[in-house]
């Protein structure tokens, strides 16, 4: 008997997006595809992302995990915070993130290569440990060029609409979560949330 489908309890509609959870290395992944929506979301019916957090230590464990992510072939990276460890310092960013994703980055202004051609394919979000105590999230604010005030922010990618929220305690605007609401930008947005662990 083939498995029924994950319906949205509000809407009664189909829920199209699948989730796989990987946890080597101690770590979190989330990878997602998702595809079948409806094209009038945009000329892009289906999308290939991963998803990393807690990530930022230079060395072996962080490289085992770029090349997993990398072997995925994806679109783009999304992070969901702790990117630059131990503090968020400008000294350690680019060893812990752009030694091994300068290929995503763009504009990438690092020592480990190129960047990306053309446009961003790398998306943190901030986290706890992206914080400096001395210059607040500048090394953060520096290194990327990211959509809104690069704080919190959103973007569309086919049929995939992703916010990107954070909800330390530092943030200057103050804190920007509030379930199942979003603080984005100047808008508040409400949306349902669905998932499928397989």
């Amino acid at each position: 008997m083939p498995d029924r489908p994950k319906m949205n309890r509000k809407t009664g509609e189909e829920v199209p997006v699948f989730y796989r959870l990987i946890k080597p290395f101690g770590l979190l992944f989330l990878w997602v595809l998702v595809s079948g929506l409806p094209g009038a979301l945009g000329q892009i019916t289906s999308v290939r992302f991963a998803v990393i957090g807690d990530f930022g230590v230079a060395g072996k464990h962080e490289l085992d995990v770029y090349n997993l992510v990398k072997s995925w072939n994806p679109d783009f990276i999304v992070t969901v915070g702790d990117n630059n460890y131990p503090d968020g310092a400008a000294a350690t960013i680019d060893k812990n993130i752009g030694q091994y994703y300068h290929d995503f980055i763009y504009p990438y202004t690092g020592t480990y290569g190129s960047g990306a051609p053309t446009q961003n394919l790398f998306f943190p979000a901030i986290g706890n440990n992206d914080w400096n105590t001395s210059d607040g999230y500048m090394p953060y604010l520096n290194y990327f060029t990211l959509p809104n005030n690069e704080h919190y922010y959103d973007f569309v990618w086919g049929p995939v609409h992703f916010f990107f929220i954070n909800s330390h305690g530092r943030e200057p605007d103050g804190n920007t979560t509030s379930a199942p609401q979003v603080w984005n930008g100047h808008r508040m947005v409400t949306f349902p949330i669905e998932a499928l662990e397989v």
